[in-house]
């Protein structure tokens, strides 16, 4: 949208912008890929705070980094009864301090159902809060993209403790969130078979953090066990070997369920991969 602007320009230029809608009914608001950082946010807070139809917000890519995230949370608070249902925030480097902020607007508030921080370097100090917060008003929350942060330490009991209390949840990415240890490997996958979730689950995304093939196995024999609300699988870089990868997509396709195991659109027409071991 501002992409012909310098940085500094850009508070000014939203503060404009968002003046001229304020008195619009605005339902939906899209701001991704603008790189105005958490002066942009500071522009439009007003906005944000007096925006009585707005509940869908999507700062994608902004470079809101732990500051905006700050400002942000503020602001929504202010709101008072008008609450988000969507609420889009990856890649915007929050860090931790960041998850923490965000974590309180989220402890306020039961009407989230989408919420995405992929991609924003959060760790254990602000993924617990973060857990935390969504578990308490998990009722609603259908889809959850928490992929490309860091699961580790204590953080992990949290994210057990939130899936446990999803009762309509659709879509859950878990990618490249360093959980590499086998022990917890197995514990999410005996948390995927047992909790709610199952029967509501429709795309499933665990990319890449799983190396050991006999636990590979387990995820999928897990997966295949799902009711037919299961639609689609992400699981790359879990099956190195393509016959076992063509084997296991046969195996998903016969029950309806697409299913993505390697990066590559085509498959090699050679076996020249790494075997499983």
């Amino acid at each position: 949208m501002f992409v012909s602007r310098k940085r500094e320009e850009l508070p000014e230029s939203l503060q404009e912008m968002m003046n001229a809608l304020s008195d619009k009914p605005i339902v939906e608001l899209n701001l991704s890929d603008n790189a105005f950082g958490p002066d942009g946010v500071n522009a439009f807070k007003d906005f944000l705070i007096n925006s009585q139809h707005l509940t869908s917000l999507s700062l994608n890519n902004c470079g809101l980094g732990p500051e905006g995230a700050d400002i942000l949370s503020q602001a929504l608070l202010q709101r008072g009864e008008f609450f988000l249902t969507n609420l889009d925030l990856g890649r915007n480097r929050m860090k931790s301090e960041g998850g923490q902020h965000i974590a309180t607007y989220l402890d306020a508030f039961n009407t989230l159902e989408t919420l995405n921080v992929v991609s924003n370097s959060i760790e254990e100090d602000g993924l617990i809060p973060l857990f935390n917060s969504l578990a308490k008003h998990a009722a609603n929350i259908k889809v959850l993209e928490i992929n490309d942060n860091s699961v580790t330490g204590k953080s992990f009991k949290p994210l057990l403790n939130l899936l446990r209390s999803c009762e309509v949840l659709e879509t859950i990415d878990i990618s490249d969130s360093n959980i590499n240890k086998r022990r917890r490997q197995r514990k999410l996958i005996k948390c995927f078979a047992e909790s709610h979730c199952r029967n509501t689950i429709v795309d499933f995304r665990w990319n890449y953090d799983i190396e050991q093939y006999q636990v590979s196995e387990e995820l999928f024999a897990m997966l295949l066990e799902f009711p037919e609300n299961l639609v689609r699988v992400d699981a790359v870089g879990l099956i190195k070997k393509r016959t076992n990868r063509l084997e296991l997509r046969q195996k998903f396709e016969e029950r309806n369920t697409t299913v993505k195991l390697s990066d590559r659109e085509l498959e090699p027409q050679s076996d020249d991969e790494d075997s499983d071991s």
